[in-house]
């Protein structure tokens, strides 16, 4: 389709100028080449002299890509360009952030920006409503490739874009805050060339999950001071690590050494969700991430100073609006009775709980294709018993821990190639009429709660921690 340029009602007054960009890290100069071959659908960016240009393309289907870009100076002289489907294209631009969905039937839509003040700027992006994949995220001339969906870019250094120089000092040595039993959390450092993670608790007995990837390859990945129930899995491509330690009044951990790459992303748990990054503590000087998960190339300022005087520890859903004190919805067993029925095995995405007429409880998570992380806890006032995995089960990043009789906590990553039935899950007894309570997580965050389906109807709850009255009669 001819596209052209459509004027955008997006002119901005700002204070006064914080001063001038840098010189453009020559890594994202110039147009990709994969977009003049059109290799695959997706996203291109790239800079020309001191303007970023954010351009999407189809490859015939349609497609809906969204995200938001992000800088801590100001954005200026926005421009959208779109084919002649205007209505198609929204954007919300503020100082500091631009959110953009583009319903795209052309072959290419996307928009331009100036950044003042900063030579930092956040791309989080998405394709359909999933995470795109960073395989289809081109950058620059070279078609370089970001190790994440979210990433950042910086004008003056050279992030781990395929083994550019990173600058990993903030990580550094072993965290002085690190006091056996007496510290909450997870605990990252670098000694050489090898990495270590541990993790501690301040006495009572907890279980910390998490998943590493790189885009590079693990090499040397060791157990440190870990027992038989502690799990530690490196899949097939030795690209990502899955690990479930179960720590007391000890610690615990693991290391590893990274081959061509110096950058991994991290998500880290705590009892079945995203732990509060005030309890992940980085290198020598207790740096905290300011999100969870995080990447080692995130940049410098979104690592914030741990101050030892102040009491940090926090609960570990509750470090910001998106994680509330948890509070239960209280569902009623009868609306759980049944197999839901708009259960189909990737075509439908979410958590699917029931309990059948055998008084068996069911949790089932499926995808609509693309491989995603299902995290969470089952708690009961009761106690578990005959607690069970589906036969599908995926062998790598899937594990379910029910060794107290009171909590299961589980991971599962549905949706990989060969996984024909695209869906994990695990099946219970409950002592009858217990309370049983679901905390329920997908990629790191409480899940959509009009993504779980509770029995035969498909009842949508309201929350994503869900409390249900069990009842054998």
């Amino acid at each position: 389709m001819r596209n052209k340029i459509l004027s955008m009602l997006m002119t901005f007054i700002f204070l006064a100028a914080m001063g001038s960009s840098a010189m453009a890290a020559t890594i994202y100069q110039n147009r990709p080449t994969g977009f003049e071959q059109g290799i695959s659908a997706g996203y291109y960016i790239w800079q020309e002299g001191e303007r970023w240009h954010v351009q999407t393309v189809n490859t015939g289907a349609h497609h809906t890509f969204s995200g938001t870009v992000e800088t801590d100076g100001a954005f200026s002289d926005v421009s959208a360009m779109a084919s002649e489907n205007s209505e198609r294209i929204a954007m919300k631009v503020r100082n500091q952030k631009i959110e953009f969905n583009f319903n795209s039937l052309a072959r290419t839509d996307g928009f331009s920006f100036t950044v003042s003040g900063s030579q930092n700027a956040t791309f989080t992006l998405y394709l359909d409503g999933q995470p795109v994949d960073p395989a289809n995220i081109y950058l620059g001339r070279q078609n370089r490739h970001p190790n994440s969906y979210s990433f950042p870019i910086n004008n003056s250094t050279n992030y781990s874009y395929n083994n550019d120089p990173v600058n990993l000092l903030r990580f550094q040595g072993q965290p002085t805050a690190l006091n056996t039993g007496n510290v909450l959390g997870y605990f990252l450092w670098q000694e050489g060339d090898r990495w270590f993670l541990k993790t501690t608790t301040q006495g009572a007995t907890r279980q910390f999950t998490g998943t590493i990837r790189t885009g590079g390859t693990f090499v040397n990945v060791s157990r440190n001071s870990l027992e038989d129930n502690d799990i530690v899995k490196l899949n097939e491509a030795s690209n990502e690590i899955d690990f479930s330690l179960r720590t007391e009044n000890d610690q615990d951990g693991i290391s590893f050494q990274l081959s061509n790459t110096m950058d991994a992303t991290f998500m880290l748990y705590l009892d079945g969700q995203a732990i509060n990054p005030l309890n992940i503590y980085l290198g020598s000087q207790n740096l905290h991430p300011s999100v969870n998960p995080f990447s080692m190339n995130t940049r410098d300022d979104q690592y914030n100073p741990y101050n030892m005087n102040n009491n940090q520890v926090l609960p570990s859903n509750s470090y910001d609006s998106t994680y509330p004190e948890t509070t239960y919805q209280t569902i009623v067993s009868s609306n759980a009775q049944g197999k839901p029925d708009e259960l189909d095995p990737g075509k439908v995405f979410g958590y699917f709980i029931w309990q059948d007429d055998q008084n068996r409880w069911t949790l089932q998570t499926t995808t609509n294709g693309e491989q995603r992380n299902f995290t969470g806890t089952i708690e009961t006032s009761g106690a578990f018993s005959d607690v069970r995995t589906l036969q599908s089960m995926h062998p790598s990043g899937t594990w379910v821990d029910a060794t107290v009789s009171n909590r299961i906590n589980f991971s599962f990553k549905p949706g990989d190639s060969d996984q024909t039935d695209k869906m994990d899950g695990l099946s219970f007894l409950v002592t009858d009429g217990s309370d049983i309570r679901f905390r329920l997580s997908v990629d790191g965050r409480p899940i959509d709660p009009a993504k779980i389906f509770l029995g035969k109807a498909g009842y949508h709850p309201s929350n994503s921690a869900v409390k249900i009255y069990s009842s054998n009669q």
